[in-house]
């Protein structure tokens, strides 16, 4: 994993996921993981229109079909709910986790996130519960 010199506008990123979103389950996997390896093993900028219709079209997606989505904003009301969402939650930045009830924002070591999911799989009522093995 790199961490890029810049960070990009991700607004047509997350457009492109949500489009995944409606594709299913495969389809959304796929292109959340490329994205990502996009940004933090390639270091292409997630922001460019060019770089996501590439991901895009490698995920079966037609371009004309990405694009009207962006111009017409099919998915800006659906990102700023999801926005109003996270603010409530107090997720100012990114990025962020949720575990159980726990709010960790920022870069943390993988010994946080692991801590946090221990306490979480330990705590009366936890995932744990309902999963013996989990």
């Amino acid at each position: 994993m790199v961490i890029p010199g810049f960070i990009p506008n991700t607004h047509l990123a997350m457009s492109l996921a949500e489009i995944g979103r409606d594709g299913g389950e495969d389809l959304q996997a796929g292109l959340h993981a490329a994205i990502f390896s996009a940004y933090f093993e390639h270091v292409l900028d997630i922001g460019r229109r060019e770089v996501l219709l590439d991901i895009g079209e490698r995920h079966g997606l037609l371009a004309r079909a990405i694009e009207k989505a962006w111009d017409d904003g099919e998915y800006d009301a659906r990102l700023s709910r999801f926005r109003r969402f996270a603010l409530d939650l107090g997720v100012d930045s990114t990025p962020a986790a949720v575990i159980c009830n726990e709010l960790l924002l920022g870069v943390r070591p993988y010994r946080i996130l692991k801590e946090a999911v221990e306490r979480c799989l330990t705590r009366p009522g936890s995932p744990s519960d309902d999963h013996p093995d989990a």
